[in-house]
């Protein structure tokens, strides 16, 4: 994982743009994080869901960013209906059933 960002300048600010391109490798980075069966997308989850407010010095920044590259790059489709996606929280889930 760590090859995602080998390349990238790590002085360099995180902006808008970064986090709009899907091929840049911070957005494939934070994604992937994401996605690994860690610490990182339970205690996310559990925080973002029950208003858990003392992970948000250390995981704001983190969600904050992963926030906005699903947002983003959502809104950049064209073939998506965009109103479909407002008012919605996203979580992770490994134990959702058909209901």
């Amino acid at each position: 994982m760590l090859e995602l960002v080998k390349d990238i300048d790590v002085d360099a600010p995180l902006t808008d743009d970064i986090l709009m391109d899907p091929d840049h490798p911070v957005p494939q980075l934070l994604l992937s994080l994401y996605s690994m069966e860690t610490y990182l997308y339970g205690t996310l989850n559990y925080s973002t869901r029950f208003g858990d407010q003392s992970k948000f010095t250390s995981l704001g920044p983190y969600a904050h960013a992963l926030d906005c590259v699903v947002r983003m790059n959502c809104y950049k489709r064209t073939d998506l209906n965009k109103d479909n996606f407002k008012g919605i929280s996203l979580y992770r889930g490994a134990s959702l059933t058909e209901d």
